[in-house]
């Protein structure tokens, strides 16, 4: 089976939007880039590499790539099912699927028409779709995944493993490619569950690569193509060398504690609510002065990767300047906001539209009206319902298909019986849906839960590694579990917050299995969530 490496690369941005830095020295002074293609050249039974980029890049290209040997570089034009997939694998992104739309991170490098191009060109039976970040792609878990494929004799589509994104490409045959050009498609919807055409869960089908658990468990992302995969993938060769193999990256990378920067940021606009909620805690605090945003987010444009939702206690559209808002966000990363809505007019559909918000979080919590309002006092499900199809609608005709509409569903007993028909109903209007599972804000906002889903064994916060929260008086806290800032770390500058003392005191309790030291900690159930 004739097999090329189309290698995928862009020098001003990463597949998310990202600073790039595919032309940063990683290893013995060589750059990312040619880390990466000389671990594609060493993958045996491949007839050649490809590499494709935008135009204006050709020549720094070939400058990176060195001595490697190309059978051709290929000029790229930036397209919308770019701009989606930034938007649709954002809060996804450090993990190999788990994307908006069943997405993967093997949408990210999917370029259906440089695709075409390479199988037209050179007669070739199956691509690998490589990163050009991957500069620490495993070579074994290649050759396993084009031996599946190969042995297949075109009875399975592609071949792939459940490696973290970084360390794995995709092999997928010609006809499989041909087909998902022809209908549009992308290669996650054949990984993904599909509610029209339920099939056998993908791992368990006979073209995945099994690897261990707690690798498929490192919860980090090891493309070197961006600041913060750059620093992970430095600390990796600098401990175990350029040649490490995947299953020691991975080994690594879990031992190295906090990054440094935060992935996510819960923002709190403003506590305002255009019902009563009895789901969630309310707040009572003052809107967010915009421009304390600037002080904020300060530093964090470095890794550019941030992902920023504007949630909280209210709904972040009736913030009187969430608008200016979402300007400064935007700076720093991808940015979503949470809104009950019922205030989905014309003017803020027009608005949504105008904006660069990517996420639209839509707590509608219901399908019909009796769950609706064993809950919430003011609006209905049926308007709320009409808003999200409303502005998906617009949405896709003012080409904005980047911007993602979630409903959103907190599962309690009095929604369960409706799980099915509420996932059903987003489908169908959007394309995806989410279900939320209720928090009891360690012990300081009833149960809702229908059951408890915290593991038997406790174990060390996954969140204290990723994420903050800012409530709307400015006050940063570790996680959204701290509604009342019972455990304060400080206002100003949340880059500082996230490397100082209080922080790293709190989770060296953790590491030290002393969580019941700290008020919080000890009574919530939330710390296995990522």
């Amino acid at each position: 089976m004739k097999t090329i490496a189309l290698v995928m690369a862009d020098l001003d941005r990463d597949a998310l939007g990202a600073p790039c830095t595919l032309g940063a020295d990683l290893a013995a002074g060589k750059p990312v880039l040619r880390c990466t293609l000389e671990r594609v050249s060493r993958i045996a039974d491949l007839a050649g590499i490809v590499l494709a980029g935008p135009a204006p890049h050709e020549g720094r290209l070939r400058e990176l790539a060195g001595p490697v040997r190309l059978l051709a570089v290929l000029r790229t034009k930036e397209s919308s099912s770019r701009r989606i997939m930034r938007s649709a694998r954002a809060f996804g992104r450090y993990g190999w699927r788990g994307g908006l739309g069943g997405t993967t991170v093997f949408d990210e490098t999917y370029d259906p028409a440089a695709a075409m191009e390479v199988l037209e060109q050179t007669g070739a039976e199956a691509l690998l779709l490589v990163a050009g970040g991957a500069a620490l792609l495993d070579v074994g878990w290649a050759e396993a995944m084009l031996k599946l494929l190969r042995e297949g004799e075109g009875r399975q589509p592609l071949s792939f493993c459940q490696a973290p994104p970084g360390l794995a490409g995709l092999a997928i045959g010609a006809t499989t490619l041909r087909g998902l050009v022809a209908g549009r498609q992308y290669p996650g919807r054949l990984l993904s569950y599909r509610p029209g055409g339920p099939v056998a869960d993908a791992i368990h089908q006979g073209f995945n690569v099994p690897l261990p658990d707690a690798l498929i468990a490192t919860y980090r992302r090891f493309a070197a193509d961006s600041p913060r995969g750059l620093w992970l993938c430095g600390q990796i060769v600098e401990r175990a060398g350029a040649d490490v193999d995947g299953a020691a990256a991975c080994r690594i990378a879990q031992s190295l504690g906090a990054e440094p920067w935060p992935r996510e940021l819960t923002i709190e606009l403003t506590c305002r609510r255009p019902l009563e909620d009895d789901l969630r805690p309310p707040g009572d605090r003052p809107d967010l002065p915009v421009e304390s945003l600037a002080g904020l987010l300060a530093g964090l444009d470095e890794p550019g990767d941030v992902n920023i939702m504007f949630g909280g206690a209210g709904d972040a559209l009736l913030h009187p300047h969430w608008q200016a808002a979402a300007a400064a966000a935007v700076k720093v990363g991808v940015v979503g906001v949470t809104t009950y809505g019922t205030g989905l007019d014309d003017s803020t559909i027009a608005a949504l539209l105008d904006s660069p918000v990517s996420i639209v979080q839509v707590n509608v919590d219901a399908v019909g009206e009796p769950a609706y309002a064993a809950f919430k006092r003011g609006g209905s499900a049926a308007q709320v319902w009409a808003a999200i199809e409303r502005l998906f609608e617009r949405g896709r005709a003012a080409g904005r298909e980047d911007l993602m509409v979630v409903p959103a569903m907190l599962k309690t007993p009095q929604t369960l019986e409706e799980q099915d028909e509420f996932f059903e109903r987003s489908l169908k209007t959007t394309g995806w849906g989410l279900f939320i599972e209720p928090s009891t804000a360690a012990g300081q906002w009833p149960d809702r839960a229908v059951v408890h889903m915290a593991p038997p064994r406790r174990s060390a916060c996954r969140r204290l590694e990723t994420r903050l929260t800012v409530l709307s008086d400015g006050t940063i806290t570790a996680c959204e579990e701290d509604i009342h800032a019972v455990r304060p770390l400080g206002k100003g500058s949340i880059l500082e917050a996230w490397r100082a003392g209080a922080l790293a005191g709190l989770r060296r309790l953790h590491e030290d299995r002393q969580w019941d030291q700290d008020a919080l900690c000890g009574k919530c159930e939330e710390f296995h969530r990522a």
